[in-house]
């Protein structure tokens, strides 16, 4: 019920994340745990803690390779697959200026950046990253939707059922 839901909502959101998640291996166990086809709807920034990789085109290529096994384990097991990623307007276009001290979310350290110095190359590997993640929804015949925190929620999902919509 919508009561339920609000509730669940607001202590999901009160609940502060002590260490890193692993999405991934949990849709791995989940599509080994669902037997009969449907829709799966996964709702994602799809971006994963930070491994032990150094080198930043590595690791957008090893994240990505990672999404791709999971939708391709899905879509393996018969079901129907769409993706909402969503990013706050600050993630995409990263507009700090200056020194920044990030706090890492999931249990990470914060870190102090130069941001003007990383901007560029932030902009570009993300960038790269989104395009490797709708390439690989595509080849997996999975819907791809990016949708930004600040867009108005309706408006965003009503292009999205419109474009599946207009598809099948």
């Amino acid at each position: 019920t919508p009561g339920h839901l609000d509730v669940l909502l607001r202590e999901i959101g009160q609940t502060p994340a002590s260490e890193p998640t692993d999405p991934v291996a949990c849709l791995h166990r989940l599509a080994e745990r669902i037997r009969r086809r449907g829709l799966i709807i996964i709702i994602s920034d799809f971006l994963l803690p930070s491994t032990s990789e150094t080198d930043a085109v590595r690791r957008v290529d090893a994240m990505a390779n990672q999404w791709d096994s999971v939708l391709k384990h899905f879509r393996h097991e018969g079901h129907d697959v769409t993706a909402f990623s969503v990013q706050h307007p600050d993630e995409t276009e990263f507009a700090f200026e200056g020194p920044v001290e990030f706090a890492g979310l999931e249990g990470e350290q914060s870190m102090l950046v130069d941001t003007n110095a990383i901007a560029h190359l932030y902009r570009k590997q993300f960038s790269d990253y989104m395009a490797l993640l709708e390439r690989s929804c595509r080849t997996e015949r999975v819907d791809f939707h990016r949708l930004i925190t600040s867009d108005p929620l309706d408006v965003a999902l009503a292009a999205c059922l419109d474009k599946r919509r207009r598809i099948r």
